[in-house]
């Protein structure tokens, strides 16, 4: 487990209702199929994300990635999200993420927090695409 782990999963749940409120913002600006989702939803999504980060930061297991990339993306595009904004959101996200642990989290965690969040970022983003191949 990285060093910073704990204080990167406090963060992201210190910030839950500003994370949702900023995807619920993101998907209006950006016109997602899924506006219609109520935030109780998105909410529920924003913990999905907290999970999946968690059990990556752990490195223990795969099992909530893998049903994140093999049963929730999939369903996204099944619901006629566009690819190209699926990878967007998820960035997106990510750089607000990346704000708070620039604000938040202790100096000496900090650096290596934003690389690993740089990797994880690539490693979503690539899933995203993949994810949406195969199920294609």
């Amino acid at each position: 487990m990285e060093y910073f782990s704990h204080e990167l999963i406090r963060l992201l749940e210190a910030h839950h209702d500003e994370l949702t409120l900023a995807l619920a913002e993101a998907m209006q600006v950006d016109g997602l199929p899924l506006v219609g989702m109520s935030l109780g939803e998105l909410s529920q999504v924003v913990r999905g994300m907290r999970a999946v980060f968690a059990e990556s930061l752990s490195g223990q297991s795969r099992d909530i990635w893998g049903y994140f990339f093999e049963a929730i993306v999939p369903g996204l595009r099944d619901a006629g999200v566009p690819l190209e904004e699926v990878v967007g959101l998820t960035p997106r996200l990510f750089v607000l993420i990346a704000a708070l642990v620039e604000r938040d989290l202790p100096l000496v965690q900090r650096a290596a927090a934003l690389r690993w969040l740089s990797r994880f970022t690539q490693c979503c983003t690539r899933e995203v695409a993949r994810a949406f191949a195969l199920a294609a």
